[in-house]
């Protein structure tokens, strides 16, 4: 194998955007434990996501593709550019969150479908921006458990911008190495985010990422077998929502005992069953043994929770 830098060798290539995953590794293609790292990141962010929007996210790795910053900087669409210091190994990265993508993580974080439509602006909000720092903060720190075998480094969030070029990530004519992962929530595609580091960065470790990728092995975890025992007898939280009231603050302060508040909820129709915050049934009122119970009538909640909200 060449011992030419990475960079050097990507300049060599005929073509100005070069699929590192085809590529041959000779002619700079992507190294097989680089492919390891990034099958690991998809892995483990798509676990940290989980937690954070409390559905199942799937994170799956798509293609690296090496192209010059300067064409970068000529996309035109807006983003959520989030600005990353990798701080041992010197330099910059871009983790980039299309408009649409951001959107839809952020409708789903606060309970949606996902199937809201981005606003028409270039700015983020005040809240958006958090949203959009807590992302990174698990980005980086999906990151950083990846990458702590070969080469471990600090991710260090700096600033958000809405555009690539304003990034300064590197010079116009320096090549990045772009990956690209798919986020789906429950099987739904929520819609791509890329990570751009410039392709130098990696050139004092190219020899620990030039080895091939070894197929993952099975752990053997001495304590899996009493953990999947204590599993099932964890406490989980049931919440049987019976409906919801908005009210001014005026309204509230005025309230007596014995007035009636009219909820969002028909009569008629089952209440919402969530299961550790997330919706998971519907079932009608009953009394059992005495004590109200609920009835299970259907195990889609999601889909009734967006039917209710399209009913408002």
């Amino acid at each position: 194998m060449s011992a030419e830098p990475l960079s050097t060798q990507i300049e060599d290539l005929d073509s100005k955007t070069v699929n590192l995953a085809d590529a041959p590794l000779e002619r700079g293609g992507m190294p097989g434990s680089l492919v390891a790292v990034e099958e690991r990141l998809a892995g483990i962010l798509g676990a940290e996501l989980s937690s954070l929007l409390r559905v199942r996210v799937q994170v799956e790795l798509k293609q690296t593709t090496a192209i010059r910053f300067r064409e970068l900087t000529e996309e035109q669409e807006p983003g959520v550019v989030n600005v990353l210091e990798f701080e041992q190994l010197g330099g910059l990265g871009v983790l980039d969150l299309s408009w649409p993508t951001f959107f839809a993580i952020l409708d789903r974080l606060f309970g949606g479908t996902s199937t809201v439509k981005p606003p028409v602006r270039s700015r983020l909000s005040k809240v958006e921006e958090r949203v959009a720092r807590r992302i990174t903060h698990v980005f980086a720190r999906s990151m950083e458990t990846a990458w702590r075998g070969v080469v471990p480094f600090t991710v260090k969030h700096l600033r958000i911008e809405t555009r690539i070029a304003s990034s300064n990530l590197t010079t116009k004519d320096e090549w990045v190495l772009q990956t690209s992962y798919e986020i789906r929530a429950e099987g739904e595609s929520l819609g791509q985010l890329r990570l751009l580091m410039p392709s130098a960065l990696l050139d004092p470790f190219r020899n620990r990422l030039s080895g091939p990728s070894e197929p993952r092995k099975k752990r053997d975890y001495p304590w899996e077998d009493d953990f999947r025992k204590l599993l099932p007898d964890v406490p989980v939280e049931l919440v049987a929502e019976l409906g919801r009231a908005q009210m001014t603050l005026d309204q509230i302060l005025s309230l007596q005992v014995g007035e009636v508040i009219r909820l969002n909820q028909p009569a008629e129709r089952p209440v919402m069953v969530s299961i550790a915050g997330v919706p998971k049934y519907r079932g009608d009122i009953s009394v059992h043994f005495g004590n109200i119970a609920i009835q299970l009538r259907s195990a889609d909640g999601r889909t009734l929770q967006a039917q209710d909200q399209n009913d408002e």
